[in-house]
């Protein structure tokens, strides 16, 4: 069975989001993700912007350039992005009909 594009997507993300949910390291670079989730880097890139741009990551400076290139863009994670609110109904909340 081939997966659809989208929920590729939400794999993808889902990948990305509990690596650096999780890693050892406060401070994470794309390039380490993408070695370690085995996704591409390119990938990777707009998997970050999509969390950069819904304020679960942010970037923290640049990280050590290894040889020629530019330096790597440090991202990480905002613990405190989401709240969840709950609800409770219960017989004496709703009105008889």
């Amino acid at each position: 069975m081939k997966l659809a594009r989208k929920d590729v997507k939400r794999i993808n993300r889902g990948t990305v989001f509990q690596f650096i949910r999780n890693a050892e390291e406060p401070l994470v670079s794309s390039i380490v993700i993408s070695r370690a989730t085995k996704l591409s880097l390119p990938t990777v890139r707009r998997i970050i912007d999509y969390f950069v741009g819904r304020g679960l990551l942010r970037t923290a400076g640049a990280g050590n350039a290894t040889g020629a290139g530019r330096k790597s863009t440090l991202l990480e994670f905002i613990p405190d992005a989401f709240s969840s609110i709950g609800v409770a109904f219960d017989a004496y909340d709703v009105p008889a009909q």
